[in-house]
């Protein structure tokens, strides 16, 4: 696993890596963690969990309110590679994107690691 350097207007976090899963409604989930000495420190989640499926191979990117500017940076590491819809959730837009496996495996802690 290797670690990134999570830049935003609401964060400048060295030493950060991907944990995901499933939501319960199957779609995936996509969280960032920091990594310290004692453990990791869930920081914040990359996806939003909408009531209607995304496409497969997509995720619904959480980039607003303490989350802004994560769209930017996902797609300047190369994990975002296009944007293909927005969906209105709430008072807001979400972005659903496609995303590029290896990265998120490139920089993903998983289990014994």
């Amino acid at each position: 696993m290797e670690l990134f350097h999570l830049k935003t207007p609401y964060l400048d976090c060295p030493q950060c890596f991907f944990y995901n899963s499933r939501a319960l409604s199957g779609t995936p989930y996509i969280g960032i963690a920091k990594q310290e000495p004692e453990g990791a420190e869930p920081l914040m989640d990359v996806t939003a969990n909408l009531s209607d499926e995304v496409p497969l191979g997509c995720i619904a990117v959480k980039d607003y309110s303490e989350n802004t500017g994560l769209l930017a940076f996902l797609k300047s590491i190369g994990f975002i590679t296009e944007v293909v819809e927005k969906r209105r959730s709430g008072y807001v837009e979400i972005p659903i994107c496609r995303y590029d496996k290896a990265v998120l495996e490139r920089y993903s802690r998983t289990a014994g690691r």
